[in-house]
């Protein structure tokens, strides 16, 4: 089994817990919910003998925001700022090449270091899980996201995806070490008996 974290615990606004809904609950609070929820669910409904459980860590984004440039007047000169958004005006299309100056990335996000404590939580019970924690190789590849480049008839302007992973080589590399750990792990195809 693989669980993954998506970009939706990034926001607050309401959840429900039972039959109750929590407007006050910060965004931190309700992804230790999610984590909790998922915990006790995974302990209650697989098996140690015969289940494997990988949790994916937080995959970046790489938006970037626009300064206006007081002496050309110019606002399309991009500074590395990783406070960019989505709807407004964020983008990455000026990111052509992997990052390699490693001090401009971010430290370990607040939610990894969730998931780290929750699956440490769970040593007690002795479940077969791995933290695949891509987080800190996906931030070098800002190149990686389709940015301008979008299902055709997308109305021009429109945001930039600088979330998502389409483009090959980043996707791959995950499901590169995903194999290698099921290997290291020893779970292989079983070879088929020539007849």
């Amino acid at each position: 089994m693989i669980s993954s974290v998506l970009h939706f615990h990034v926001r607050g606004c309401y959840f429900q817990e039972g039959g109750k809904i929590n407007n006050t609950m910060n965004v931190k609070e309700a992804f230790w919910k999610t984590l909790q929820t998922w915990r006790s669910w995974v302990i209650q409904n697989t098996h140690p003998d015969n289940s494997y459980i990988f949790f994916r860590s937080y995959s970046p984004t790489h938006f970037r925001q626009s300064t206006l440039n007081k002496l050309t007047g110019y606002d399309f000169e991009p500074y590395y700022c990783r406070e960019g958004k989505w709807d407004e005006s964020g983008h990455c299309d000026t990111s052509t090449l992997p990052e390699n100056d490693y001090t401009k990335l971010n430290a370990e996000p607040w939610n990894n270091i969730f998931i780290y404590k929750t699956i440490e939580m769970m040593k007690d019970v002795k479940r077969n899980i791995q933290f695949l924690n891509i987080t800190y190789l996906t931030e070098f590849r800002n190149d990686g996201h389709p940015s301008v480049h979008r299902e055709p008839g997308t109305p021009i302007p429109s945001p930039q995806d600088c979330s998502h992973w389409c483009l090959p080589g980043v996707p791959d590399t995950w499901n590169k070490l995903l194999y290698a750990h099921l290997l290291s792990k020893d779970y292989r195809t079983k070879k088929r008996k020539n007849v």
